[in-house]
């Protein structure tokens, strides 16, 4: 017999109503459909910029990336070099946390940085970015052995290397999706037998192949694209929706095991639409002559030197992000350079202890230029606005994040990948993918909700403190994220008032840097690449 959370999260990792909605009309997700006739739904808004890594720890904490610390899949250690983002990165109590600590029973199903998987009351089998066979990446240890005694091989995420930003024949495509299809069917078996055996108040299994999937195969699932009336478009999308199907399953499976006082939760910690051209963020500060190259001879010498400082497995990951990317940066007469894809910024190099007056110059220079940047082709604004980190962030990590955060238009990318010998600062992108947004999706079941109710304003801090009010916990005097009380009958927020409580939180120390084995950092870093997150 299966036991039934009191509250039970189901993350669509970039789950997006652009495509839900047509399907849900279809008949082809009745449970999300159901969902939607039975609970409230909305648009969740998501993190500036809105990248995995960011989203998630933001929903785990209620918090901006300035208090909890994580900005991207990579952090900067002390002596410069880059580590890829875990669990102990996020330097703030997650909502896990505060449940156990609480005495409530906690369960994460493949939730992102939760690897290591922390010691908590309850279970835990780790999400992206843990390492392909990581012996640890279940807490209790023996809880993943039992899984693959009960169902043969899990995987936490596919490897998908060399099909992001190219055009993928059609036998290779289909074998690549019933892999996905048999990754999730693996997922859904999963959470099945952790029903039966593990008893939880609280549930959470995210689910990565929405993500993946609309990476590589966008174009042939938005009905606006080219290439979703191409031939073998239809026996794609036959194939897509098995994956989808099975999702929606596990949905309706939590669904039916609710009992009267319980929650479901739908989420996504981003949406998706289409990518069209990468903005190459480095390429357009050198035309600015914010940032000079290295003469011939310099780069020969400053790569020569690194590859004897490293080996060539480690060399990706020790490196500063922009010098893995673009090692003909001369940083001694550089101003400015790119974060990484999934920062979405410009870092400022005025020096240790730079002029304020210069530092907000330089600013409001690139705001300016940015925000005038046309695309030759078609006129298009390229950047919809800039924004200074302190308009984005606030807490005691703000000065980790870039100086300026970028938001595109649609269909366009930063990125810090390395430009091509007489390339422009625009690239098309090849194949079929799509890339993030920041509208998500967001869905709640449970007492007290308006059934066909619709939220207005969410956004995805605010499902921690909401979690936490309907587990009965006061919140966080300290999250950013407020509770979702127009989800609720005033009738049950009159009985039950939002409570608060005051918390005084010493600075964390940054994750440590033996998280991730040479080999570890390595094979991240290759899946990272698949999906286009990193050039």
């Amino acid at each position: 017999m299966k036991n039934a959370p009191r509250v039970s999260v189901v993350g669509f990792d970039g789950g997006t109503w652009d495509l839900l909605k047509p399907w849900m009309q279809a008949g082809l997700l009745p449970n999300l459909a159901r969902l939607e006739e039975q609970g409230s739904t909305g648009v969740l808004s998501s993190t500036i910029p809105p990248w995995t890594p960011t989203a998630w720890s933001s929903f785990a904490t209620g918090k901006n990336p300035g208090k909890h610390g994580v900005f991207g899949f990579s952090t900067r250690t002390t002596d410069g070099s880059i580590r890829w983002v875990s669990s102990k990165s996020i330097r703030t109590p997650t909502l896990w946390r505060i449940l156990s600590d609480n005495g409530l029973r906690v369960g994460l199903l493949n939730v992102p940085l939760t690897y290591p998987p922390e010691d908590l009351n309850g279970f835990v089998v780790s999400g992206f970015p843990t390492p392909p066979n990581a012996p640890d990446l279940s807490a209790p240890r023996e809880l993943f052995e039992e899984l693959r005694a009960q169902l043969g091989d899990y995987v936490v995420d596919m490897d998908l290397d060399g099909v992001w930003g190219r055009d993928v024949p059609e036998r290779e495509a289909l074998a690549l999706l019933e892999r996905l299809e048999q990754m999730t069917r693996k997922r859904c078996a999963a959470l099945s037998y952790l029903l039966e055996r593990y008893p939880t108040d609280f549930l959470m299994v995210v689910f990565v192949a929405s993500d993946r999937i609309q990476h590589m195969f966008w174009k042939y699932l938005d009905p606006a694209e080219p290439l979703y009336h191409r031939p073998e478009a239809p026996r794609y999308r036959d194939r897509i929706m098995r994956s989808y199907a099975l999702m929606d399953q596990s949905l309706g499976q939590l669904l039916d095991l609710t009992g009267e006082d319980g929650y479901v939760f739908l989420v996504s910690d981003h949406g998706f639409g289409p990518r069209d051209k990468l903005f190459l963020m480095n390429k357009w500060l050198r035309h600015q002559h914010l940032q000079k190259q290295q003469t011939a001879k310099a780069l020969l010498k400053s790569v020569s030197r690194r590859l004897g400082l490293w080996n060539r497995k480690g060399l990706s990951k020790m490196l500063p992000e922009g010098l893995k990317n673009d090692p003909c940066i001369d940083w001694r007469q550089t101003q400015a350079h790119a974060g990484s894809i999934y920062e979405s910024g410009i870092y400022l190099d005025l020096g240790e202890a730079p002029d304020r007056g210069a530092l907000d110059g330089l600013r409001g220079r690139l705001t300016d230029e940015l925000t005038s940047l046309r695309d030759n082709e078609t006129g298009a604004p390229v950047i919809k606005r800039v924004l200074r980190r302190e308009e984005v962030f606030s807490g005691p990590f703000v000065s980790e994040g870039p100086d300026v955060v970028l938001c595109p238009n649609k269909g366009y990318y930063p990125v810090d990948f390395g430009s091509r010998p007489f390339e422009g600062c625009l690239r098309k992108v090849a194949g079929a993918g799509g890339d993030h947004r920041e509208e998500g999706i967001v869905a709640c079941y449970g007492p007290g909700t308006t059934p066909g109710g619709r939220l207005e304003s969410a956004h995805i801090m605010d499902l921690a403190p909401t979690i936490l009010y309907v587990m009965g916990l006061p919140v966080p005097d300290d999250m950013d994220g407020r509770v979702l009380s127009e989800l609720f009958e005033e009738e049950l927020l009159a009985r039950n008032p939002v409570r608060q409580c005051h918390t005084t939180e010493p600075r964390q120390e940054a994750a440590p840097d033996d998280v991730y084995s040479a080999d570890d950092a390595e094979a991240i870093y290759q899946r990272l690449k698949a999906i286009g997150y990193v050039g």
